[in-house]
């Protein structure tokens, strides 16, 4: 038995000698920074970023400059800002700069509004819909609590009627938020670590979701697809699915596959489209420029790994403190 140890050592040395990472091949071109900011991003959203400071950076009109020592940029929603922070506290900035703040027993991760309610998930699994006028709770269900979770959380889906979650525990919830009841449930995924819903959106009218392992189009027939997904983004020009392996997937509504390409080993944080293009950026330190129809790539390299909060709009990429310009 004194030799298991032994044993055990060379078999994750072994392992380890077989790590397979991303490798560049051909580099367009070595990137340098464009531009740098007073002050490093401390947090980002799907719409914008939190400085340092506290200011808060976004393409989109929105009615809060700067947020209060504490709180963490969570939203930016047809120009409402939804800050929360560590002791459940939820302020929302109208686009007028007026602010209203609601308190909850616990920590928020997720969060939306459509400027009348709004739609929270807690670190706990608690999924509450709030009316923003009188403060009142509309609806409240609290889910599973999640051993871990995947960084990337989906936030709430909101239209005119019904609010959809996308809980920490896999699954998903349809909410009538005027008649305050469950419409529809459904488990995407069901395994014990890391199965919360990372992505959630519309695609031609179909309601979209996926986990790390999985994706779903609610139609009137449910359709699943096992997807391992690192990164899920809805463009212009499509639903792009960056896979685990290096795929770049470009789907309809009916999950099929329109097309798709591989850059392998590739690990994929984030990603924007400029015009016809799709900038997909690489942990590592590179920039893939890629044809909306996935048929072309280039591959940039960027002067430093990724290793701080990061941003990507349509034209720029932020990274701590630095900017980056797309480049065609």
């Amino acid at each position: 038995m004194r030799y298991l140890p032994l044993l055990l050592f060379a078999l994750l040395c072994g392992g380890c000698s077989k790590l397979i990472v991303f490798e560049a091949g051909r580099v367009e071109s070595h990137l340098g920074y464009d531009a740098r900011l007073d002050e490093a991003v401390v947090q980002r959203t799907d719409s914008g970023v939190q400085l340092a400071n506290g200011a808060i950076l976004s393409q989109k009109t929105h009615g809060a400059k700067r947020l209060p020592d504490g709180f963490s940029l969570a939203a930016i929603d047809e120009g409402f800002v939804v800050a929360t922070d560590a002791n459940g506290a939820v302020n929302v900035y109208a686009p007028d700069g007026s602010v209203r703040r609601y308190n909850f027993p616990e920590t928020n991760i997720a969060a939306s509004t459509n400027g009348r309610v709004l739609a929270t998930v807690s670190r706990t699994n608690a999924c509450r819909i709030t009316n923003l006028a009188g403060g009142n709770l509309i609806y409240l269900s609290q889910e599973k609590i999640a051993l871990s979770i995947n960084e990337k959380v989906a936030r709430p889906l909101i239209s005119d009627n019904e609010t959809i979650f996308g809980t920490l525990d896999g699954k998903i919830l349809v909410v009538d938020h005027n008649a305050a009841r469950l419409k529809n449930e459904y488990i995407l995924s069901n395994e014990e670590f890391f199965a919360n819903i990372i992505f959630l959106g519309r695609v031609d009218g179909v309601i979209i979701a996926a986990s790390s392992s999985k994706m779903v189009a609610l139609r009137t027939q449910v359709i699943t697809r096992e997807i391992e997904s690192r990164y899920v983004a809805l463009f212009d020009s499509g639903l792009y699915a960056f896979t685990r392996d290096g795929t770049i997937l470009r789907l309809n509504n009916r999950l099929e596959k329109e097309s798709s390409t591989r850059i392998n080993y590739a690990h994929f944080v984030t990603a924007a489209q400029s015009k016809n293009h799709i900038f997909a950026v690489e942990q590592s330190g590179y920039i893939i420029a890629l044809s909306t129809d996935l048929k072309t790539h280039k591959v940039y390299e960027m002067p430093d790994v990724i290793r701080a909060p990061f941003f990507a709009t349509d034209n720029e990429l932020y990274f701590g403190n630095k900017i980056i310009y797309w480049r065609q």
